[in-house]
């Protein structure tokens, strides 16, 4: 993309592990104020602010009260949520890039965050299972048996291995990379805890084409980053890759 070097993230904030006694907005603030502190900024420097929501299939709700830039007092000229899944942080990203363009902002706080974990426990305690889903309208709900993410996808990706002779063992290729990346961080859940090829393959079938360990972990946690220009970063008062 022509550009990819016009614009540059100069701190994260990473708030790993279970949070039961945090609420979101507060691991979401914890974030932001770590991100902020490991780009060498102060609160008064950051003047946009964007939450990315996964949207309310999740359960999540599009906003909630005392956001981040409240919480921690920003002088922000915009803030808003953007909601869409797993394009959320790409999506994120893009409309901060035109905010940065227009000479909105200078520096923008996108974070979101999960409680998917404490929440699971929640519904446990009350003798169920699992975390908050809300039921989705339309042909696609539980009637016809679309009840969480990997259902809303296992059609598509059929039609993938249908149309280009995709394979499970490819599939599989994708989480055992991501694991491998997980084995080098501490701070994630299955750091320490390698995958083969062969367990992603030995694992249950949970809705065809995907086997268990293609789904994603239920977890809590929040991630922050400071996106700016990369003219702006490279006079910055810490050293980045741009």
């Amino acid at each position: 993309m022509s550009s990819s070097r016009k614009y540059a993230v100069v701190g994260l904030g990473v708030v790993a592990g279970p949070q039961p006694n945090r609420t979101r907005r507060q691991v979401a603030a914890e974030a932001v104020r770590l991100a902020i502190a490991d780009a060498g900024l102060k609160r008064q420097d950051i003047d946009g602010a964007i939450e990315v929501v996964r949207g309310a299939g999740a359960g999540e709700r599009a906003t909630y009260a005392d956001p981040f830039p409240r919480v921690l007092a920003l002088p922000i000229n915009f803030f808003f949520s953007i909601e869409r899944g797993g394009a959320l942080a790409a999506l994120g990203i893009s409309a901060a890039m035109s905010f940065l363009d227009r000479g909105i902002a200078k520096y923008v706080a996108l974070c979101g965050v999960v409680d998917d974990w404490t929440k699971a426990q929640e519904t446990k305690a009350k003798g169920l299972r699992g975390m908050v889903h809300i039921e989705k309208e339309g042909a696609w709900g539980r009637p016809v048996g679309d009840l969480r993410a990997f259902s809303h996808h296992s059609w598509m990706a059929s039609r993938h291995m249908a149309e280009y002779g995709t394979t499970s063992t490819q599939l599989g290729a994708i989480a055992v990379a991501e694991r491998a990346w997980a084995n080098k961080n501490p701070e994630a859940k299955m750091y320490g805890r390698p995958m083969t090829i062969e367990h992603h393959q030995n694992s249950p079938l949970v809705v065809e084409p995907y086997h268990l360990l293609d789904i994603c972990l239920i977890s809590d946690g929040g991630v922050a980053f400071i996106l700016t220009t990369a003219a702006r970063a490279i006079s910055a008062s810490r050293p980045c890759t741009c």
